[in-house]
């Protein structure tokens, strides 16, 4: 018995993995592609941060870039005087 197909876009349990691709399912007039997603770039932006190694392997960042988050990044970092 083959298992079902998920559904593009589909996280497990079949729920979309983002607002927008889930209301375009559900709702026809809806087109996903007219709209900006920036939750997904948010999830991005954060699997940088959270698994930095894979992003330097996956080639997503160069070798000597790594993401910080803003708290740790040190160009937001407090100026003591």
């Amino acid at each position: 018995m083959k298992a079902p197909i998920k559904a593009r876009g589909a996280a497990a349990g079949g729920w979309p993995v983002d607002d927008i691709t889930g209301l375009g399912r559900r709702l026809p007039e809806i087109d996903p592609a007219r709209y900006f997603d920036e939750q997904a770039r948010e999830s991005y932006q954060h699997a940088l941060v959270k698994w930095p190694v894979l992003a330097r392997l996956m080639k997503l960042v160069p070798a000597d870039d790594v993401a910080l988050p803003a708290a740790q990044s040190p160009a937001r970092a407090p100026v003591l005087e």
